[in-house]
């Protein structure tokens, strides 16, 4: 039951009608992967505390009254949470860059190569309020066992990473603030291997 009448015209061009207006509980969240975008997103984790479900399909985000994304959602049950993802958020800034790389040769009969990257991390909180981020990148993983990956900094026993490289930095962040870090790993691998896809 939709408590309330529209008038549609029947002109065979599609129209929408407001059937509910519902607010709901919202826990936000800052992530990015400098490495593959330069920049900080807003996720927001929202439960259907309404007795109806949300069909699934795509979904406009506004913010304060402006267009911020188009996303997309899932069908989702009463009681059931869903994802909504708000886009950039300019006022926390992340960079990454390649500061420093270093080759050199190990071996005494069989020649190796051993690189040395170090990447810099820069992050910077703008807004008002504190902030927490999680920042997401990964090493290289190696599928050939004369490469061989090693974690530099930070070291293995301060930070763990997956199966698949990936490793999490949290960071909160006072108004204002701005927090620095690296990541420094070796690739070794014997001299004329092809490697491609580390920066």
């Amino acid at each position: 039951h939709i408590p309330s009448q529209s008038t549609i015209p029947s002109d065979n061009v599609p129209h929408k009608v407001t059937i509910a207006i519902d607010k709901l509980h919202a826990d936000f969240s800052y992530s990015s992967t400098p490495k593959l975008s330069p920049y900080v997103y807003l996720k927001a984790v929202v439960k259907n505390t309404t007795a109806a479900p949300f069909l699934g399909g795509n979904a406009n985000i506004f913010s304060n009254d402006d267009f911020v994304a188009m996303s997309s959602m899932k069908m989702t049950t009463p009681d059931e949470s869903f994802d909504v993802y708000l886009g950039i958020d300019p006022a926390i800034k992340i960079e990454r860059k390649l500061v420093n790389k270093f080759t050199d040769y190990t071996g005494m009969f069989t020649k190796n190569v051993r690189v040395t990257y170090e990447f810099g991390f820069t992050l910077e909180n703008i807004k008002k309020t504190e902030q927490k981020i999680s920042v997401q990148d990964q090493l290289p993983v190696s599928q050939n066992e004369k490469i061989v990956v090693e974690q530099v900094e930070p070291a293995e026993k301060d930070m763990r990473r997956d199966d698949q490289g990936f490793m999490n930095w949290t960071m909160t962040l006072n108004p204002g603030e701005k927090k620095s870090w690296k990541l420094k790993f070796n690739v070794e691998y014997p001299q004329g291997t092809a490697v491609s896809g580390i920066e």
